[in-house]
């Protein structure tokens, strides 16, 4: 009993490991969905309800979000000041999750670019096997096929994520480059903890498939942030927004 036990508990740390990363890597995808959403911040014509424009995040500003599976986990930005990566100014925002992924130490660091919120850097720190601190930088970079905006319904276009992962514990940097295509297929209303929301719906495909990876429902009101996404993968999360909070709007 207690070696099957024992059992349980690592493959809960793993899960745990395997939510947080899709966690990152779920918001790093719809995340990179912004600029395309009408929010490039250089569009001078109108608003219109169809279009969503660059949103202006402020310190304080905070969203939690909880996944409605059989393992609850509960994971809260909160973004806590600028700063500037490679020369792009940035929002900084602090990731905290409950429960935290095994060996995690304190909190993750995201850094969004302020001229279209894409994520360019995360930052975390573990707790390895020796007892030691290491420390893991992930970069990503993305390229599009077509003009970032407006957002309409029945839209399509594609995104190619290139993401270099560098560890203190490793010999030398990891690159991952995955290609999806994008969908807009409605608008439709959502309703969630954090209230009601009416939303674009947003279906992933990832590169030659026609089978969707994951959907996410997108609001002007969370500033773009999503409502709630589903990922479509073997770990099957779906995650729902509990609370927002905009303390400078």
């Amino acid at each position: 009993m207690i070696g099957e036990s024992r059992n349980q508990d690592i493959r809960n740390q793993r899960r745990h490991q395997r939510l947080c990363r899709a966690w990152m890597i779920a918001l790093a995808s719809f995340m990179a969905l912004l600029p395309s959403l009408g929010c490039d911040g250089g569009n001078t014509s109108p608003p219109r309800a169809d279009q969503m424009r660059l949103p202006e995040l402020h310190v304080g500003d905070t969203w939690t979000w909880v996944s409605q599976d059989a393992y609850p986990a509960k994971v809260t930005y909160q973004v806590t000041g600028q700063d500037e990566v490679e020369g792009h100014p940035c929002y900084v925002i602090q990731i905290s999750m409950i429960p935290s992924p095994p060996g995690m130490v304190g909190k993750q660091t995201m850094f969004l670019s302020q001229g279209n919120l894409e994520i360019m850097r995360v930052q975390s720190r573990w707790e390895l096997d020796d007892g030691s601190i290491g420390e893991e930088t992930s970069t990503f970079s993305y390229s599009t096929t077509q003009p970032r905006y407006p957002l309409y319904v029945g839209k399509t276009w594609e995104v190619t994520k290139i993401e270099e992962d560098v560890a203190s514990w490793r010999g030398g940097p990891l690159t991952f480059e995955t290609s999806s295509r994008y969908e807009v297929e409605r608008r439709e209303g959502i309703t969630v903890a954090a209230g009601s929301f009416r939303c674009f719906k947003v279906v992933r495909y990832d590169h030659g498939s026609d089978r969707p990876s994951a959907i996410a429902w997108l609001a002007p009101q969370t500033k773009c942030f999503p409502v709630r996404w589903e990922d479509r993968d073997e770990a099957g999360n779906v995650v729902e927004l509990a609370s927002y909070t905009l303390p400078g709007d």
